[in-house]
C-alpha cells in the first residue's frame, strides 16, 4: 500500500492482508520483499532526503538549547516532513501552518491502535468536515519531540506516502525556521 525510507535509510512498506489487517513490515524483515520492492520500484524517489555536511543556523535560533535540523522535500508549494509517530512508525507529512491539529490517516491511526476521544467540526479547503480526535503518545521531526499530541484523523492525500498533515499544535512548540532554499526546517524548543 506505501513505501517509506526511514531516517535510517531502513526501507518500510505498509501492507494490506488478504484478511484485511493492515500494518507495516520492514524490507529486512520478510523474504517477500522482492515483491513489494517490484511493485514500487517504478514510483518516483522524490520523498528521499539527505542532510547537508555543514549548516549555518539563522541568528534568530541563537540561545542555549540546540535547535534541530531537519532535512525537507519541497513539491510545488508542499513542504514534506519526516517524522516518527509513537516513537516506532516513520511517516511523512505535509508541513500545514494552517492545519489548527496536526491530522493523520486513517491507516496510522488504526495501525497505531489510536482511540476516539471525541469528535471536532474542522475547516478545510474543501469545507468543514467531522473528524476524529486522538491522542498521540509522541510525535517527532528529527530529535524535536512533543508527546500528548491531540491528532484529528483524517485521509488528506490519495498519495499512500503522506501520512498526513504536521499542524500548528505542534509547529508551535517550537520555533521554526524553513529554508526553502536549502530544503531544511530548523525547530528550536520554546
Amino acid at each position: 500500500m506505501a513505501q517509506v525510507i526511514g531516517a535510517g535509510g531502513d526501507t518500510w512498506y505498509i501492507v494490506k492482508t488478504k484478511s484485511g489487517s493492515v500494518g507495516w513490515i520492514k524490507a529486512a524483515d520478510t523474504r517477500d520483499v522482492k515483491k513489494l520492492e517490484s511493485f514500487f520500484s517504478p514510483l518516483p524517489q522524490e520523498s528521499s532526503l539527505s542532510v547537508p555536511k555543514e549548516i549555518s543556523l539563522p541568528p534568530s535560533f541563537s540561545g542555549s538549547r540546540k535547535p534541530i535540523v531537519v532535512p525537507v522535500h519541497v513539491s510545488g508549494s508542499a513542504v514534506i516532513v519526516p517524522v516518527t509517530l509513537n516513537r516506532k512508525v516513520q511517516t511523512y507529512m505535509v508541513l500545514d501552518t494552517g492545519a489548527t491539529y496536526t491530522v493523520i490517516s486513517r491507516q496510522l491511526a488504526a495501525y497505531l491502535n489510536l482511540q476516539v476521544a471525541t469528535y471536532a467540526s474542522l475547516m478545510t479547503a474543501n469545507g468543514v468536515i467531522r473528524a476524529a480526535l486522538s491522542q498521540l503518545t509522541s510525535l517527532q521531526v528529527g530529535e524535536a519531540e512533543a508527546t500528548g499530541l491531540t491528532v484529528a484523523i483524517h485521509d488528506v492525500s490519495p498519495n499512500p506516502r503522506i501520512g498526513g498533515l504536521l499542524g500548528l499544535n505542534y509547529l508551535s512548540q517550537f520555533h521554526t525556521s524553513l529554508d526553502s532554499r536549502r530544503n531544511l526546517l530548523t525547530l528550536a524548543p520554546r
